[in-house]
């Protein structure tokens, strides 16, 4: 057989498809592991917990999401709500505490987001159907 190439499948490192039925269409095209690297979650926790309930067909992963801790911090959101408006990215981009630096407080308040949500167990991610409101 000639023109066929056979690989261990593919890892998708900026991938969006987060429920079981876009992973399948995923593993049609060979992809065997996709990783929410961009956006990530507020709660590692949680979101590794939801995908397992879910059944996803394909190995996945997540990497915090800073994004949505640090508008938490500079905009005054709570956690949920900060990861429910991460698309709405440039509305907060354009705010006036994005134009400088954080300090050191709010750079430890920030850093300290994931932490505290793991050890209060609160969901951190409004689209999943298993997380409370």
């Amino acid at each position: 057989m000639s023109g066929q190439v056979v690989a261990p499948g593919f890892i998708d490192l900026h991938s969006h498809a987060l429920t079981p039925m876009s992973m399948r269409l995923q593993a049609l095209d060979g992809v065997t592991t996709a990783l929410e690297l961009e956006g990530g979650a507020v709660s590692l926790r949680q979101a590794y917990r939801s995908a397992a309930e879910e059944g996803r067909p394909i190995n996945y992963g997540y990497s915090a999401s800073w994004a949505a801790a640090r508008m938490s911090v500079l905009d005054g959101l709570d956690g949920l709500e900060a990861e429910s408006v991460a698309g709405d990215m440039a509305a907060h981009l354009a705010g006036p505490r994005w134009n400088t630096p954080g300090s050191a407080d709010d750079t430890g308040r920030t850093l300290d987001i994931p932490r505290s949500r793991a050890s209060l167990r609160r969901p951190g991610h409004r689209r999943t159907p298993t997380a409370p409101p």
